[in-house]
């Protein structure tokens, strides 16, 4: 998909420009760079009427709340499951701390963008600013788009920018059930090459499918089970 310099005339566009680095002292400092540190800019449009999917809105998640997944790929499958295990500040920002053995991910809860990532305690992957990966209310037509800075302990710090677009509503079947979902497809901009193509089901408040592309292949991952609290 394509992202067109000017929108049609139908298009509702809105440009937000958004620093989000400067809401206070990162939790541990992030390296000096020689180039400034990218901001997010977010486009967003509205390709035409229709209502929304019900329960689109940000989702509230709660302590203890659950979601269960297998993945596939060819290197092999398995099982995993995601636990809000606490509220916490990050950089004076509330955010829900997912766990996963021994992985925490941090999510804002004002819109669920992805600040951090840690593995053991290690930082495994910091976003600067959080990477927006939902764009509220979702509705189908819906696009955004992003640059921001990819860092972590060994890695030379690497800029992205991604475009992303809701680009329908489907029924979809996993083993943890049917679900009616938007499907969200992100793209390194400014190409057609997908990153992910991510199913987001508002029933359970979070993706009941996601496939990632890389260059040795794709990798699946699909929900299983959930319980909310």
């Amino acid at each position: 998909m394509q992202y067109p310099d000017v929108l049609s005339p139908r298009a509702l566009v809105i440009a937000l420009a958004v620093c989000l680095a400067g809401c206070g002292a990162a939790t541990s400092p992030p390296p000096t760079l020689s180039r400034s540190s990218p901001t997010t800019t977010l486009l967003v449009a509205s390709l035409g009427p229709g209502a929304p999917l019900h329960g689109s809105a940000v989702p509230v998640w709660h302590v203890g709340d659950q979601w269960a997944f297998r993945w596939q790929s060819a290197d092999g499958h398995g099982d995993y499951t995601w636990t809000v295990d606490r509220f916490e500040n990050l950089d004076g920002v509330v955010h829900y701390v997912v766990r996963s053995g021994p992985r925490e991910i941090y999510f804002r809860a004002t819109d669920l963008a992805t600040s951090l990532e840690t593995l053991s305690g290690r930082v495994e992957r910091r976003n600067l600013p959080p990477r927006v990966g939902f764009s509220w209310p979702l509705s189908t037509g819906a696009m955004w788009r992003q640059r921001y800075l990819e860092e972590g302990e060994g890695l030379s710090p690497a800029e992205r920018a991604i475009d992303w677009a809701v680009e329908g509503e489907e029924t979809v079947h996993v083993q943890g059930g049917a679900f009616r979902a938007l499907r969200i497809a992100a793209r390194f901009h400014p190409t057609p090459d997908l990153v992910y193509e991510m199913w987001y089901a508002p029933a359970v408040k979070q993706w009941v499918r996601l496939k990632e592309y890389f260059p040795a292949g794709v990798r699946s991952r699909e929900l299983t089970d959930f319980a909310l609290r």
